[in-house]
């Protein structure tokens, strides 16, 4: 059985990460719980045994920590900051869902940035699985370890790697914010008995809110990097899918998707228009070519994004229309879709208009577009 650096490393990354945490919070309480529950001889550091239980409940601590940590930070913190990313906003939104909450969307915008990497793996996942059957099965990180584990062992090991540090940083901000329940605990104590059973606590909780911060920040760092680094491997290994895909013709004939957006402020429905990108005196609606391996629906939700700077969601299927692109005739699928918010369109330079359904009508250039126009009024007037 030969030895390797990088496993035991991680691995003890790991221990460090359950024990260290758990080893701090234990250090803050021993004074009041150890002596108390289990007498001078097992609660003080000044023995064999005190040195035994310390570590013992260090260890064990550290578990309950870890697992808070993993259900606080991980489900309830750090994937709704990572669902609020544009790429997730699209899928949610083509999904008839809602928007992301605004918070979660300003965190997202700080701490993940841009994620075409994401993109990309996505594309690859959905080239070889049945993208509806792959979303709702697994995710596209999930995936990522999953191939690379099966077929690429060595790749998944600096993975892992960025998880172990991150999981040490998740376990430190569950401590800090326990030091601050200790330190109220100490406090309400206090008030009523006149005895304060953490009394050296209050410089730990000034110093546990900088560390709280330092620590969230590194922990979604860490997690990031382990994200962006599996989604590297695949880009890298299976980039040739790619290729494969872009030759592929779609079976549906479709090219193109679209949306026409809507939104109501106050009693009165608004449709929006948008310069058409081959000439500024073209009114036209937000459409756009489907990129390798999305799904017609993501397509529209993110063109409308991009030539307007709208956040919309899918309400419902306006059906296909052929149209002529320089000559070319393409299939365009559209969708009725309300709009969801504001975000920043990649073309600045194309203006957009909200207008009425007569005025949006009469404004726009093309009769496909005006009859498509009537009929979302028509659809969402019937929803």
């Amino acid at each position: 059985m030969s030895f390797e650096p990088q496993k035991f490393f991680i691995g003890l990354i790991d221990f460090f990460a359950v024990w260290l945490p758990g080893a701090l919070l234990v250090y803050f309480i021993k004074d009041y719980t150890g002596p108390r529950i289990l007498g001078s001889r097992y609660g003080s550091l000044d023995n064999t045994e005190g040195w035994v239980v310390f570590l013992f409940s260090s260890y064990l601590l550290g578990h309950f920590i870890y697992l808070i940590g993993s259900l606080l930070m991980d489900d309830q913190i750090y994937d709704r900051i990572r669902n609020a990313t544009n790429t997730e906003q699209i899928r949610r939104l083509a999904k008839g869902e809602h928007s992301a909450n605004a918070i979660f969307r300003f965190l997202a915008s700080i701490l993940m940035g841009e994620d075409e990497a994401l993109q990309h793996t996505m594309r690859i996942k959905n080239s070889q699985l049945d993208p509806i059957v792959s979303t709702r099965a697994l995710n596209t990180f999930q995936w990522s370890k999953a191939k690379l584990a099966l077929e690429h062992p060595e790749a998944i090991e600096s993975v892992h790697r960025f998880e172990a540090d991150s999981k040490f940083f998740r376990s430190l901000v569950v401590v800090c914010f326990a030091i601050f329940g200790l330190f109220i605990a100490d406090r309400f104590v206090g008030i009523f008995s006149g005895y304060h059973p953490f009394p050296n606590i209050g410089a730990f909780t000034i110093a546990a809110f900088p560390i709280s911060l330092l620590a969230f920040w590194r922990y979604v760092e860490q997690r990031l990097k382990a994200t962006k680094q599996a989604y590297a491997y695949m880009i890298t290994l299976e980039g040739r899918n790619i290729g494969n895909v872009r030759s592929e013709v779609r079976s549906d004939g479709l090219t193109h998707a679209g949306g026409v957006v809507y939104r109501k402020i106050g009693n009165k429905v608004q449709y929006l228009l948008v310069q058409a990108s081959d000439s500024p005196y073209s009114w036209v609606l937000p459409k756009g070519h489907i990129e390798p391996g999305e799904i017609s629906s993501e397509t529209a939700v993110r063109e409308v994004n991009e030539e307007t700077g709208a956040w919309a969601r899918i309400c419902n299927d306006l059906g296909q229309m052929p149209y002529s692109d320089c000559g070319d005739m393409t299939t365009v699928q559209f969708f009725l879709m309300e709009y969801a918010g504001r975000g920043r369109p990649i073309d600045v330079n194309r203006k957009h208009v909200w207008l009425p359904v007569p005025d949006a009508v009469e404004k726009a250039t093309f009769q496909e577009t005006q009859e498509l126009l009537r009929s979302a009024e028509k659809r969402r007037l019937q929803a």
